[in-house]
């Protein structure tokens, strides 16, 4: 595989903050070099080859949330869900403030056939920044996949006060008798 390095600058060669500006429109060309290449490849089933982009560009970025989320779904698609870790891992600690990337993990996790330790992620990334309703809405799903539905349901509340479209959480909880009509939240 030839990778276009050419663009790299010096001092470039190190990990940075997706959040944050990088040198010399790295990101940029990481991103167009590595990311839609990676993408198109995987449609093609050449999934090692996809792999190589997108663990490139997490070199460079490792928080990068976009290619995080597409690792994760190619190792899933691989029936090689170990492989993912170390990215997941390598991100959250060069940048353990980042509230998207404990998310990004907690969803890998809970398709990965884990939701505890998905529930561990969304705290985490909860306790950075609460807003996000997708983050209390994931959460919600993690405790209804572990039958822990009044926590699921606190979660619901959560999302949907926050704005959260989608209803499928809320039907879920309906279907277990535990949605309590409630006027503080409107969903479709």
């Amino acid at each position: 595989m030839l990778l276009h390095t050419s663009y790299l600058s010096a001092g470039a060669d190190e990990p940075h903050n997706y959040y944050f500006p990088a040198p010399d429109k790295l990101l940029e060309n990481v991103e167009k070099y590595h990311l839609q290449p990676g993408i198109d490849k995987v449609k093609k089933g050449e999934f090692e080859y996809a792999w190589n982009e997108f663990a490139f560009i997490l070199h460079y970025f490792p928080n990068h949330p976009q290619t995080l989320q597409l690792i994760g779904d190619l190792s899933l698609q691989m029936e090689d869900n170990a492989r993912a870790l170390k990215y997941f891992e390598r991100a959250l600690k060069l940048y353990p403030n980042e509230a998207s990337t404990y998310a990004l993990y907690g969803v890998f996790l809970h398709k990965a056939g884990q939701p505890e330790k998905a529930i561990e992620q969304y705290m985490h990334a909860l306790k950075i920044d609460n807003q996000p309703a997708e983050y209390h809405y994931n959460l919600g799903l993690a405790y209804y996949a572990v039958h822990q539905f009044d926590k699921a349901y606190d979660a619901a509340q959560n999302a949907y006060r926050r704005g959260y479209p989608l209803p499928g959480l809320k039907d879920k909880l309906i279907s277990k008798g535990v949605w309590k009509s409630d006027a503080s939240t409107q969903t479709g």
